[in-house]
């Protein structure tokens, strides 16, 4: 298996999206939630706000 390059593990999910908002529009808000939740986690967002939120607390 070959290793998937940071840029296509960021671009998958915005491709997703658009594709099944093409194909089946009411899906969107849907399919749009869980590829956002994986473009921050691809994006090393969560890790960050994982420490900031129990920084606060």
């Amino acid at each position: 298996m070959r290793e998937v390059s940071n840029l296509e593990v960021i671009l998958f999910p915005i491709a997703v999206f658009i594709v099944s908002a093409l194909l089946v529009p009411k899906s969107a808000p849907l399919i749009g939630m869980l590829m956002f939740g994986n473009l921050l986690r691809a994006s090393g967002v969560t890790k960050r706000l994982a420490q900031s939120a129990s920084g606060v607390f």
